[in-house]
């Protein structure tokens, strides 16, 4: 007869081992890479969707301002910054208009306000809380559009935005270059501030 065949259980050799070990350190160095790629590129996005949503609040703002008013006016910039100024009507469905007076200011800082009033509305005195009493902030991080000689220029009734919203980090800046016209307006007369 033969000898059964013996087997042993001695578990797994040093070489088996350290292969082992080898092919795990790899795979997890491949899944790390993955992750943290995936992290960045998640974060940088967030950044750019961030910035593009700051832009777009920005110039809803003014598209909104300018289409309906009946004067539209860009004075100089100053070191507080530069302003838009609006005669913005709502109107009635007979016809009247209700006027009121808006203006957005962006700062040097990048920080952008807007005002609403039922009187003509003057530049602030200072970007201090008390010199911007009134006055809302709607977007930080804003800048003149690179290229650009201002945030705001006016040519008849059109309205140049060229704008660029910082992203935070790595992420690519939102630039928005748009032209904004007034439409024609029903009236222009109304209640109202008659000048802005």
């Amino acid at each position: 007869m033969s000898e059964p065949f013996l087997v042993r259980d001695s578990g797994m050799s040093l070489a088996e081992l350290l292969v082992y070990v080898m092919l795990l350190v790899v795979i997890t160095a491949i899944a790390g890479s993955l992750l943290i790629t995936a992290l960045t590129s998640q974060r940088d996005l967030t950044a750019m969707a961030s910035a593009t949503s700051r832009a777009q609040v920005v110039a809803a703002s003014i598209e909104k301002g300018v289409r309906t008013a009946s004067t539209v006016s860009a004075p100089a910039a100053t070191a507080i910054g530069q302003r838009l100024v609006t005669r913005t009507g709502t109107f009635a469905a007979a016809g009247t208009a209700t006027w009121q007076c808006q203006s957005w200011l962006i700062t040097p800082a990048g920080d952008v306000y807007h005002r609403t009033s039922t009187a003509a509305i003057a530049a602030p005195t200072s970007l201090s809380p008390s010199g911007l009493s009134g006055w809302s902030l709607i977007a930080e991080r804003v800048r003149t559009a690179p290229g650009a000689t201002a945030a705001f220029t006016v040519n008849g009734g059109t309205v140049s935005l060229a704008i660029e919203a910082q992203a935070e980090g790595d992420g690519a800046p939102a630039l928005v270059t748009n032209r904004i016209s007034k439409q024609t307006l029903p009236t222009t007369s109304g209640t109202g501030p008659a000048t802005c």
